[in-house]
């Protein structure tokens, strides 16, 4: 009842994450934009100029964060992929193997 993916079915399944995720987290960036100016920002200072400046901060911080876990996600992805094909071909290679095909034998 509770069975557990197969590796295939998680990269599958990261991998159609890894194609959506740029929008959603382009989305959330872009939202992070006026929520930053209009709620953060005037809790920090009055000034305007300040304001702004607290504003491109938290934004361009978010975008690198967003960059640095899109960038993890891809290696993460990839760190499986090449996971997955080791174990296929270790599995064919010892298919392939018998005694009786052994030069020893």
């Amino acid at each position: 009842m509770n069975e557990l993916p197969t590796p295939e079915q998680q990269l599958a399944a990261n991998q159609q994450l890894l194609k959506i995720l740029p929008f959603v987290l382009g989305f959330g960036w872009i939202v992070m934009i006026p929520i930053s100016y209009l709620f953060i920002a005037p809790v920090v200072s009055n000034d305007l100029g300040i304001q702004i400046g607290v504003a491109i901060g938290i934004v361009v911080a978010t975008g690198i964060a967003d960059l640095v876990f899109l960038k993890m996600m891809r290696k993460n992805v990839e760190t499986m992929m090449q996971e997955l094909e080791e174990t296929v071909q270790e599995s064919e290679n010892s298919e392939q193997y018998s005694p009786e095909s052994s030069i020893l034998g």
